[in-house]
């Protein structure tokens, strides 16, 4: 069974990337190691570049399956363990006032999902986001393309990417605090375990950087009216 760890954290302004702190404290805690052994990348499933692109974890014991997602004042992390061959994750996070604008459903609803509320906006939007995150396009595939359950339903893809044959794309809600939507989506072949864990502030701070002595971009940022 594909078993991820789900962390998040409410964060205020400080030095760094508390997302990828998060990060690497939390594969640190399901690896076993220490912070410092766990190395922190990229990988662009497009064009390979090491650049850019989904965040990759190696530690002593081997590579882990991640993916990380920021909002204001808010950060989460998703990492897998026991993955069988093809397994991927992605976790996207969003502060809901944030979808607030008229031109989000130009931008976010497939033709057959309705509108809602910003709440109700927010989720439709995490989980488009997740399952594009976790099949490794991001937003080069257009989320109105994509066919979720409403809001008011249990999370599930409807239409949109394929996983792998024996393969089939889970999704599952994250309770975060009410300002904020959160969703994660992992690509396996039976349904995953999930532990939701809430990171007490300031266990994990300062523990990451990218590698480089820099943080990462923030790849989250939700659609803008065009």
């Amino acid at each position: 069974m594909v078993v991820v760890s789900v962390w998040w954290a409410q964060v205020e302004d400080q030095d760094g990337d508390p997302a990828r702190d998060l990060l690497r404290a939390a594969v640190a805690d399901r690896a076993g190691c220490q912070p410092a052994a766990v190395e922190v990348g990229h990988l662009c499933p497009a064009c390979a570049s090491a650049d850019h692109g989904r965040p990759v974890v190696l530690t002593p014991s081997g590579r882990w399956r991640v993916s990380l997602s920021r909002a204001a004042g808010l950060v989460a992390v998703a990492v897998a363990e026991g993955c069988e061959v093809g397994v991927e994750v992605g976790i996207d996070v969003e502060e809901v006032a944030r979808t607030g604008f008229d031109g989000f459903p130009a931008v976010a609803l497939h033709p057959q999902e309705r509108d809602g509320t910003p709440a109700e906006r927010g989720l439709v939007w995490t989980r488009k986001e997740a399952v594009l995150k976790a099949v490794g396009v991001g937003l080069r595939t257009a989320p109105r393309s994509i066919r979720v359950s409403a809001a008011d339903e249990p999370a599930a893809l409807i239409e949109g990417p394929k996983a792998h044959r024996g393969q089939r794309i889970w999704l599952e809600d994250i309770p975060v605090p009410s300002r904020y939507a959160a969703t994660l989506a992992v690509v396996a072949s039976a349904a995953p375990e999930v532990i939701v864990r809430e990171a007490a502030p300031g266990a994990w701070a300062g523990a990451a950087n990218d590698g480089r002595g820099r943080p990462g971009p923030d790849r989250s940022a939700p659609p803008q009216p065009r």
